[in-house]
């Protein structure tokens, strides 16, 4: 039989095409007799989240190892071992798989990255030549996608300008301690914040205009579009959130707007259900429910390219009935996460400590850490003045 060549955690092709189970029957694809194995040239390394892997070559060989000059067929990379329900990314784009042709016997992928923290990533590479329902693979070496290198890239930015900057601010203020350690992140404000240095080295910044200090953030928002867009584009990760009394709806760089009513705020109160499905809901036991008199949000995520992660109906009735039931939506862009909602601070939330669980691994989740186990989360309140 061919030897193995485990350096290249390679397979014989007499393991994969029909008859080809003997020393003396020949691999026939064409002009490939000789190729009988794959293997990964250049293995995956461990990586931080947000960064791509090294230039990755998959090289087509003979039984004794040698590169086969071919210049014909494909190759397909994909996810193999995946811990963490995470996608491959092609220059920051989310794909299930992608595919290179062979030149002189190799396969070169560029910009490849992983969108979520874990531990024990594989990819799996497969060969096929043309004209033949055959196929070769191989699967890499296991490499892990690590958080950023210092829990300290987090940044928290609120309004100085409003009751909740004393009030929910200090909520706030908690769950950033419980979720990255006290000390291991920085805060600022929408008025004094230098855009330059908050969206540059950073991991996560979690933005938060509350119900008084909504104003602030959307000019912080509208003058520091670009810059937001850019540092999401190239791996960065950012929360919006506000629950609006004043002003008018909140535009985000991202298509994405808060909507709320100006006229009617108090009255603006949505209950919600976590996607159960979601690493969010999965983490609460997928039981996640905002129910009865409770609610959780004063304002609706509406625009494209979302994926909404908490929904629900509205509790108390207003005058024009919204277009959205997403209270909590996530998007992609480039090698980023942007989350949009328009939740109520966690001072405001009951059931505890489930209600501080859920909002500690929105937060997480975000920056891409590991999220915290939960029991079920039955509901979730705020009261009728300013969150």
């Amino acid at each position: 039989m061919f030897r193995k060549a485990s350096l290249f955690f390679l397979l014989s092709m007499s393991a994969l095409l029909p008859g080809c189970g003997s020393d003396d029957e020949t691999v026939n694809i064409t002009n490939y007799s000789s190729l009988v194995q794959i293997g990964f040239a250049t293995q995956p390394q461990n990586i931080n989240l947000g960064s791509t892997l090294p230039t990755l070559r998959i090289e087509g060989r003979d039984q004794f190892g040698n590169v086969i000059g071919v210049s014909q067929g494909q190759v397909e990379l994909r996810l193999g071992t995946n811990p963490n329900g995470a996608s491959l990314l092609v220059n920051g784009s989310a794909v299930s798989s992608t595919t290179a042709s062979v030149a002189n016997g190799v396969a070169t992928f560029s910009g490849i990255g992983i969108d979520r923290v874990g531990t024990g990533y594989t990819l799996v590479a497969t060969f096929t030549a043309p004209n033949t329902t055959g196929s070769l693979a191989a699967t890499s070496q296991a490499f892990n996608v690590n958080a950023a290198s210092a829990v300290s890239s987090v940044v928290f930015l609120r309004s100085t300008q409003s009751l909740f900057g004393v009030k929910g601010g200090d909520a706030d203020v908690s769950t950033l301690n419980t979720a990255f350690g006290a000390g291991n992140w920085t805060q600022g404000n929408f008025e004094t914040a230098s855009a330059a240095q908050v969206f540059q080295g950073n991991r996560l910044v979690f933005m938060d205009g509350g119900d008084d200090g909504a104003t602030a953030f959307q000019t912080f928002l509208t003058a520091n579009n670009t810059t937001i867009s850019s540092f999401v584009q190239g791996g960065g990760r950012v929360i919006l959130n506000a629950a609006p009394t004043l002003g008018g709806n909140i535009t985000t760089p991202f298509n994405a707007t808060l909507n709320y009513d100006d006229v009617n705020a108090t009255t603006w109160r949505f209950q919600g259900t976590v996607d159960s499905t979601h690493p969010i809901g999965v983490a609460c036991n997928g039981t996640v429910n905002f129910a009865g008199d409770r609610f959780f949000s004063s304002a609706l995520v509406e625009g494209s390219n979302l994926t909404p992660i908490i929904t629900g109906p509205q509790l108390q009735a207003i005058t024009v009935e919204p277009g959205s039931n997403v209270v909590l939506a996530e998007g992609r862009t480039g090698a980023g996460l942007y989350l949009v909602g328009g939740m109520a601070t966690p001072d405001q939330h009951s059931p505890q400590p489930q209600a501080d669980t859920l909002r500690v691994n929105i937060l997480r989740y975000a920056g891409g850490f590991p999220l915290i186990p939960a029991g079920p989360l039955v509901n979730t309140k705020s009261d009728s003045g300013s969150r």
